[in-house]
């Protein structure tokens, strides 16, 4: 395995926060500020200032949206020059961010605020909930968006315009309550994987149809990669097909940081900076070193991919 960083950015800060769309990289930096680079070179596009510590970080139409801790506001930023398009004033403790084309959705974190719905363009607020509510962190799905209540296994389909929902299904048994990561994530555009409070579960959104995928299921979200699962199980990873069927265990030099696809294979992250390069099937092709520490990775493109480590991002290319 050879891997060559093409380039690196420091952050001056453990990076909490990262959002890659249209061709930009916008990652939290000097606690305060968010700096949008050009994922392929690294060049920087604008760096402003942006409140801190983010609960969420999204593009949108042609802009980025952030929901800092403070202050209390929702900010659209635009996504070619960083300048400031609106802001809208928030009750304290106002956590997750979900964007759609339609609708800028936050609100209901731990049950301390209502949900609350923006027009994405001008900032105007569309509704909200009559009181606060207790959901994780809901999920964009075809033209609605999940959301799934704490504490039970219902699922609800919102309308992110108006806020009208329609039950799509409840799980056997209550969703995992997660402070910071996603109870959503995306397989393929007919399914989500779902994390429940003791497995991993597979909805169809179209029919309401859920399925379990594995009971081996250790609390963190599983990892999307070329339609298998990678699913964090204690310090291994377990690899699945698409159907949950363990193909693999794979055992990092540390703590499961994520996964993602190259030409060459599967690239597996952990916690103290190795990437492992396997195959499709789980088999070792090779590890190397390439940061002190490393908190998350994604796609690039087929050759490449995006490294967040704990004061820096980079971009590294992956070969046999």
């Amino acid at each position: 395995m050879i891997s060559e960083v093409e380039w690196r950015h420091d952050l001056h800060q453990r990076g909490s926060r990262w959002t890659l769309g249209d061709g930009r990289l916008v990652v939290t930096a000097r606690i305060s500020r968010l700096v949008c680079l050009d994922p392929h070179d690294g060049t920087v596009n604008w760096d402003v200032p942006a409140g801190t510590w983010p609960y969420g970080l999204a593009h949108g139409p042609g802009s980025c949206l952030v929901l800092p801790q403070t202050p209390s506001d929702l900010i659209c930023l635009d996504a070619v020059h960083g300048a400031v398009r609106w802001r809208a004033g928030l009750a304290r403790y106002t956590g997750h961010l979900t964007v759609t084309t339609s609708a800028v959705l936050v609100g209901g974190w731990r049950g301390y605020t209502p949900m609350t719905a923006f027009e994405p363009v001008t900032g105007e607020r569309l509704w909200r909930t009559p009181a606060p509510v207790a959901v994780q962190e809901p999920f964009a799905s075809g033209g609605s968006v999940l959301v799934a209540e704490a504490g039970t296994g219902r699922v609800q389909a919102v309308d992110p315009r108006t806020g009208e929902a329609e039950l799509v299904g409840e799980l056997p048994e209550p969703v995992r309550e997660y402070d910071a990561e996603p109870v959503f994530v995306r397989f393929d555009d007919e399914r989500v994987l779902l994390s429940g409070q003791t497995a991993l579960w597979e909805l169809r959104p179209a029919d309401g149809r859920f399925r379990q995928l594995s009971q081996a299921f250790y609390g963190r979200p599983p990892v999307v990669v070329g339609g298998q699962i990678w699913l964090p199980d204690g310090r291994d990873a377990l690899l699945l097909d698409g159907d949950g069927r363990p193909c693999a265990r794979v055992t990092p030099a540390g703590r499961f940081a994520g996964a993602a696809a190259v030409r060459a294979g599967h690239v597996v992250a952990d916690s103290e900076g190795h990437l492992t390069l396997l195959t499709p099937e789980g088999g070792r092709l090779g590890r190397v070193r390439i940061d002190r520490k490393i908190l998350a990775v994604r796609n690039l493109d087929a050759d490449r991919i995006l490294v967040l480590g704990k004061g820096s991002v980079s971009a590294v290319r992956i070969r046999v």
